[in-house]
């Protein structure tokens, strides 16, 4: 496997202590190549009850 392989694995990650809930907009405010937003992982806290 190399390093490519990995990241292309990894694909939905967040820090530590947190776990992707779904994909929201990017808040630097991003667009993709076609003019749409880019959307990052929702990363929330584990163990919020919401």
């Amino acid at each position: 496997m190399g390093y490519s392989a990995l990241q292309k694995k990894k694909k939905n990650s967040c820090w530590p202590g947190y776990v992707a809930k779904g994909k929201k907009k990017s808040p630097s405010g991003k667009k993709t190549k076609s003019g749409k937003p880019k959307m990052v992982n929702n990363c929330v806290k584990v163990g919020k009850k919401k």
